[in-house]
This record gives structure tokens, sequence and C-alpha cells, in this order.
């Protein structure tokens, strides 16, 4: 996420109360995928993530669980990218 959304994220939808986006944990998945792309912001009613990554896609789904103020989405599977 780009910085300005990042700070779109803080401000939030006004008429809702939501925030426009939260932060998430990536849990699982492959060893190698940096610490960066682990933290992402998404928006808050978001059930999976797919992430490109060494030439396929990592997928990790939701969890009802919070850790440090994050919500946390884990690994659960690998799909490739059709070429």
């Amino acid at each position: 996420m780009t910085a300005r959304a990042q700070a779109g994220a803080a401000t939030g939808d006004v008429t809702t109360g939501q925030p426009a986006a939260v932060q998430i944990e990536l849990e699982g998945g492959p060893t190698g995928l940096p610490p960066e792309i682990r933290r992402q912001w998404v928006p808050p009613d978001l059930p999976k993530v797919k992430i490109p990554y060494n030439g396929g896609y990592e997928h990790f789904e939701r969890l009802d669980v919070e850790e440090s103020g994050r919500l946390v989405f884990r690994w659960t599977y690998r799909s490739r990218i059709a070429e």
C-alpha cells in the first residue's frame, strides 16, 4: 500500500465510522517472504489476501484473531501465475 493509502487508512470513512483500511499480519507461507510484505493495509472486511511472490501467488485467509492490534491472515496455499 502506498503512503497516500496508509494516510487514508488512518482517516477512515466518516459516514460509517469504519476505517478505510486496517493493518494485517500474514502468518505462515514461504520463509523468504519479507517482513514488509507480511504487514499490509487492507479493507477491514477483506476475507482473503493474494500476494504475488516468486513466480506465483501466496494465498492467505483471515482468522478471527487479533495480535498486537492487527488482524491475522494465515497462509493456505500457493498457486502459479498462468502465462
